[in-house]
């Protein structure tokens, strides 16, 4: 999950700054994707799954579907098409974050 230390990189590099950068841009993604900003925080929590996230953002459109009838060519690709962008999204973000927490290891060599 994003955290403060995540968005604050004044004492950090270029790279992970820029990275960070990134990263809000995946999570603003996520969130326009579902349209809920606390699905999208269950999200990068690991509380909930993309399946999930994408089925309880589409409620209200099952809803209506169970009213009116469901229309599946476009309904069953709406679906298909919000998991894969969230899914995008989640792995963009989550290899940003771990790209912006490794640390350096030391060689062998150096070891006293």
């Amino acid at each position: 999950m994003l955290t403060r230390s995540h968005l604050s990189g004044c004492k950090r590099g270029r790279a992970q700054r820029s990275a960070q950068c990134h990263s809000c841009c995946g999570f603003k993604q996520a969130v326009e994707t579902v349209k809920s900003l606390i699905i999208t925080l269950a999200l990068m929590d690991k509380q909930i799954s993309v399946k999930q996230a994408v089925e309880l953002s589409s409620l209200e459109q099952e809803y209506q579907v169970s009213v009116w009838g469901n229309v599946e060519w476009y309904h069953g690709m709406d679906l298909l098409e919000m998991q894969s962008r969230l899914a995008a999204a989640s792995l963009f973000m989550t290899w940003c974050c771990e790209s912006s927490r490794s640390k350096k290891k030391i060689a062998f060599g150096n070891v006293t």
